[in-house]
């Protein structure tokens, strides 16, 4: 039986799930399918330019969004701006910032606590996830899924780190340098005087 390559890495923390990838291609899409539907993914970020027809996504209930920026480089903010929306659409706007007693996700083990990794870790709850890609699945893909960490309370060195153990090599020193700036929308928030 045929394998993915380089493994899928499954990232969750607090009510939000993503399997980062590298990119499918026409030959081997079939076995992408195979791994979004045992993590119900419902939608793939495609973060670089298609290397792959989308019918058999779409065919399998996947919405396919494009978002390519350049490789290496940290995402506009039109490319975040689509992908939080992709990311409040599936998991809720207030996804993350709910569940405080998963208080980093850093603990060992326990269910939900984001844990799982490879294709082997435990995503088959039946909760929704967003796939997302690049080339290699190393630097443009784990940067946005970073933002969305960070959107949902995650501190910014935390949430590379958080995926770094999932996927190795993951994010550049320029990317990096990004994350530790990026500020989270202000989005409900209000003063009072």
């Amino acid at each position: 039986m045929a394998a993915i390559v380089n493994p899928p890495s499954f990232v969750e923390w607090r009510g939000l799930r993503f399997l980062i990838i590298d990119a499918p291609t026409d030959e081997n899409l079939h076995l992408y399918i195979r791994e979004f539907k045992k993590y119900s993914v419902q939608d793939v970020v495609r973060a670089c330019e298609g290397s792959y027809a989308t019918d058999p996504l779409l065919a399998a209930g996947i919405t396919v969004h494009d978002m390519a920026f350049e490789d290496g480089a940290p995402p506009p903010a039109d490319v975040i701006a689509k992908f939080l929306a992709v990311t409040d659409k599936r998991f809720g706007k207030n996804a993350g910032k709910a569940s405080a007693g998963k208080a980093d996700g850093a603990a060992a083990g326990g269910a939900g606590d984001g844990s799982g990794g490879g294709s082997g870790g435990g995503g088959g709850s039946g909760k929704p996830a967003v796939a997302v890609h690049c080339v290699a699945g190393l630097g443009r893909a784990p940067v946005l899924v970073a933002t969305a960490l960070i959107e949902a309370g995650m501190e910014p060195l935390k949430a590379v780190d958080f995926i770094r153990q999932k996927r190795r090599g993951a994010i550049n020193a320029r990317q990096l340098r990004y994350l530790e700036r990026y500020k989270p929308r202000k989005q409900g928030r209000c003063v009072i005087i």
